[in-house]
């Protein structure tokens, strides 16, 4: 499982090559239809600073939200390097680093979003899908854990880190703020939030009664400011 706490010592890793987009097979990351993902990885060998940008997508948690509506994006279909090379949003945000934008001249992760929960479950679980059964995979907080397990072992003299995201992303830069900032606590790390709301009281209530995406939201929420 991946680190949730503090800093800690992690294996190393290739670095990919400099000022080109790489998809980087990512062990552990997991799409929700169960079949593996990665990241996408920019690298400006000059710069100490990393954005860690999460994809938006929607969000699903039954069988008619995820399978029958498809509410959430490549929930059922995985997302791989043939997507993040086709995808409108991924081919967008691949502009950013060197790019007329605020952003441009630093290193840039990529992480897709494909398991429906806001970059924020923890929970494996079966749906009725017009009776048949389906597995759920609900893992976007291991994604994010194991992702940022990688930026470690490929910049581990980051000075600042800049973790953002779009609407799903948005929400899952609120709910993992406060472990990315254990994770690198020398680190400086800052958070953009674009249209996913501080809904304290939406996290609070996925936590009562039956909560299909594992999720732990509302106690993540308590330690945001």
């Amino acid at each position: 499982m991946s680190n949730d706490g503090g800093a800690a010592a992690v294996p190393s890793a290739p670095r990919p090559p400099a000022k080109t987009w790489t998809w980087v097979d990512i062990p552990g990351m997991t799409c929700g239809n169960g079949q593996p993902t990665g990241v996408g990885v920019y690298v400006v060998p000059e710069s100490s600073e990393t954005i860690f940008y999460m994809a938006g997508g929607g969000a699903c948690w039954d069988g008619p939200t995820c399978y029958g509506l498809k509410a959430a994006s490549y929930m059922d279909s995985g997302f791989t390097k043939r997507d993040f090379e086709s995808d409108r949003q991924a081919v967008t945000v691949q502009s950013l680093p060197d790019g007329n934008t605020p952003l441009r001249g630093r290193n840039m992760v990529y992480v897709p979003y494909c398991t429906g929960d806001d970059h924020a479950g923890n929970n494996v679980i079966r749906y009725d899908d017009k009776g048949s059964s389906r597995t759920a995979h609900h893992v976007g907080y291991e994604n994010v854990g194991r992702a940022l397990d990688y930026v470690a072992t490929i910049w581990p003299a980051m000075s600042r880190l800049i973790v953002m995201g779009v609407s799903a992303g948005g929400f899952g830069t609120v709910f993992n703020f406060d472990r990315v900032q254990r994770r690198f606590p020398e680190v400086r790390v800052d958070g953009i939030d674009d249209s996913g709301a501080d809904d304290r009281a939406g996290a609070r209530a996925l936590g009562d009664g039956e909560d299909p995406l594992g999720s732990t939201a509302s106690a993540r929420l308590s330690r945001v400011p």
